[in-house]
């Protein structure tokens, strides 16, 4: 897991459904100024909303912890 990668593909997410901060905001029932700090890297995303931010943009939370990218099975070689 990248930290600093999550708020960028969030933000990418958001912007390929297009819709704005505040949109994303009033669907989590958090601020949009929330969402913001997400994206600037602020801070990020309480992990209790992680399965609506995944439902809002059709990802698995998993894709939204690796950012997007496949990540390699530790156990496999």
């Amino acid at each position: 897991m990248n930290t600093s990668e999550i708020g960028v593909f969030l933000k990418n997410k958001r912007k390929d459904n297009n819709l704005t901060q505040l949109n994303v905001a009033e669907y989590l029932n958090v601020s949009p100024q929330a969402v913001s700090k997400w994206e600037r890297l602020e801070c990020l995303p309480d992990i209790t909303l992680l399965p609506e931010i995944a439902k809002l943009y059709q990802i698995s939370v998993q894709d939204i912890i690796n950012s997007g990218t496949v990540q390699n099975d530790i156990n496999s070689n």
